[in-house]
């Protein structure tokens, strides 16, 4: 098993970011990834995740929910929600 720093970036899908309550535990297949510009590295290396399941025991009744915030020109800033059982 290969361990990487808890600060590198991942590529992971949105919707399921935006489906499930923070805290919720993902198993995925990663490829270590880095952009480039006329053939040349660009920024660091990153994952970008795939063939992902979700770990059902990690997905509590309630929790706090990522949602795009209105108006976000990147669609990449959230707000975040508590979602409670009624």
């Amino acid at each position: 098993m290969t361990v990487f720093p808890p600060t590198m970036r991942v590529e992971f899908p949105r919707n399921l970011r935006e489906m499930f309550p923070l805290g919720t535990r993902f198993k995925a297949t990663v490829k270590v990834c880095q952009k480039t510009v006329d053939g040349e590295p660009n920024g660091p290396p990153y994952l970008k995740a795939y063939d992902i399941s979700v770990i059902a025991a990690s997905v509590p009744d309630e929790g706090l929910m990522a949602k795009v915030r209105k108006g976000s020109i990147s669609g990449l800033s959230y707000e975040y929600h508590w979602v409670t059982k009624r």
